[in-house]
């Protein structure tokens, strides 16, 4: 083989021939000296080709090459004829060999450059499996240009305080870009297979794509070359709390400080490399602050309101027995949390019946929530409140009762009910199922609305609408296990029996 190439390159031109022998081809085309290349994966061209996803196992993989062919050996291939493309390709990288003098013979990057720019049918093949051939070539391109620069004289004072920064740069964002995306593939194992929540786990998938596009921005090649872990300082160190891991949320807590920590150090220094990249991370920095808030407060809520399946809106005018005896009959039934809801009531007087409603549901070891009034929840030492679509933001909510307390909000549809998740809230109601006989709807959600609901996202959720007994085994059958009743217990004559079936039925669908 002629000098012009380096030896990885002469390698690769002698192990496409063998590639030709194996899959029998009639002469050695571009796709033999590809294959070739990538399987020499320490030469420049592999390296390159990997950076863009472009491994030997994946191209054998999609390109449907039978295994065992790769593992046949052969002693002496077959001679075989080059193709008119591998040839000008040849040409072309001697020529600029010459061009750069003897001491500096191309590589398989050099060799790669050409065969791509020479063979639609290999940037076809390529493309077909999402590879950027344009962005490809263009790394490639940096590769010759950087190597065709003259060797300095040794009688030349070298610059390299400008290199060995951008080297120790692009060191930092390596690691960093990697510990990011690690910490985010941690909690989106964790949304997947501990939580099996859709929408988190959506996000956090969402998440690491952004993350992708903006670190598409850096060059792949020259943070590779930059690294250097054998030589890392800090694989040396550890603290005794990176081992200390007792429940999983510990790991997801851990995870999302170290990619926050990571995306922060990736916004710093992407700086020094473009505005855009920073700005991109920046904003996928903020993104996770809101999904670690998400995952966080949802494990907590699930936990919180673990078992509790039945949910009682009571009001005094929808209690015939009187507001006391109702609810704690109710309770004693089994409700599990009492909602006053009471419209027209003037504040003095409302706070206090919310007070004493709060002193029964102490009483019947129950949750207390108070309707569209946290200024009153807090007045009465409520567990929380509930919110509905036109009132205040949940944020503000819990500013208002306190950083404890539980914030529900009404749902209408599957995208509200995404935002509450978003949002914050502990809790939503989905509805309205049926109509109702002590609210008036304009339009009904339906079943329809608990089974994407039920499909899509794993915060607790209640079930809401004209729910009685005749009717809660279509809601269960729907996906819900939670409901949240008013008419079908309050003006029961026997709010105990009724709030009773309810909670039988509810646990029953839960544990089966």
């Amino acid at each position: 083989m002629e000098e012009y190439l380096s030896a990885s390159a002469r390698r690769a031109v002698e192990a496409a021939a063998l590639w030709a022998n194996r899959l029998t081809a009639p002469q050695l085309d571009p796709v033999h000296l590809m294959l070739a290349i990538v399987e020499q994966e320490e030469s420049r061209g592999a390296v390159v080709l990997a950076s863009f996803g472009l491994t030997l196992e994946r191209l054998v993989t999609e390109w449907k090459i039978d295994g065992r062919i790769v593992a046949q050996t052969v002693d002496r291939p077959n001679p075989v004829q080059m193709s008119q493309e591998v040839r000008q390709a040849l040409t072309r990288v001697r020529g600029r060999s010459i061009e750069r003098g003897a001491d500096n013979p191309s590589g398989t990057d050099t060799l790669l450059f050409e065969l791509l720019g020479l063979s639609s049918q290999l940037r076809e093949r390529l493309e077909v499996l999402g590879t950027n051939t344009d962005s490809l070539i263009s790394e490639l391109a940096r590769h010759e240009e950087s190597d065709s620069q003259p060797i300095a004289s040794e009688h030349v004072e070298l610059e390299l305080a400008d290199f060995t920064e951008t080297v120790e740069t692009y060191r930092i964002l390596d690691a960093a870009a990697n510990r990011a995306r690690e910490g985010l593939r941690v909690l989106e194992d964790f949304a997947r297979f501990a939580c099996d929540d859709p929408l988190l786990t959506g996000e956090l998938k969402s998440l690491r794509h952004q993350l992708k596009e903006a670190l598409d921005r850096l060059p792949r090649h020259e943070l590779l070359q930059s690294r250097d872990t054998e030589h890392d300082v800090g694989t040396r160190l550890s603290t005794a709390g990176e081992w200390s891991r007792t429940r999983p949320l510990d790991v997801v807590a851990a995870n999302f400080k170290r990619t926050q920590e990571a995306l922060r150090s990736l916004e710093e220094f992407g700086k020094i490399e473009s505005r855009p990249l920073a700005e991109a991370i920046e904003a996928a920095r903020y993104r996770l602050y809101t999904l670690e808030r998400v995952a966080l407060l949802g494990s907590a809520s699930r936990e919180r309101l673990d078992g509790v399946v039945l949910y009682v809106l009571a009001s005094s005018d929808h209690c015939p027995g009187g507001l006391e005896w109702t609810v704690r009959e109710a309770l004693a039934g089994g409700a599990q949390v009492i909602q006053l809801r009471e419209k027209k009531m003037p504040d003095g007087d409302l706070v206090a019946l919310a007070r004493r409603v709060r002193r029964w549901t102490r009483d019947g070891g129950a949750l207390f929530i108070m309707n569209d009034r946290p200024d009153i929840a807090r007045l009465a030492e409520a567990d929380g409140v509930h919110i509905g679509q036109d009132e205040m933001p949940v944020k503000d909510a819990r500013r208002i009762t306190s950083l404890h307390a539980l914030v529900g909000v009404s749902t209408h549809s599957i995208e509200q009910a995404r935002q509450a998740v978003l949002d914050g809230t502990n809790y939503i109601g989905i509805g309205p199922t049926f109509s109702s006989q002590t609210k008036s709807f304009e339009t009904l959600a339906g079943l329809d609305l608990i089974k994407q609901v039920h499909a899509e996202i794993r915060l607790p959720s209640f079930a809401i609408g004209g729910i009685d007994l005749d009717r809660v085994d279509e809601v269960i059958a729907a996906g819900a296990y939670r409901v949240a009743v008013s008419a079908a217990v309050c003006s029961s004559p026997d709010p105990r029996h009724a709030a009773g079936e309810f909670r039988r039925k509810l646990l029953c669908a839960r544990s089966s």
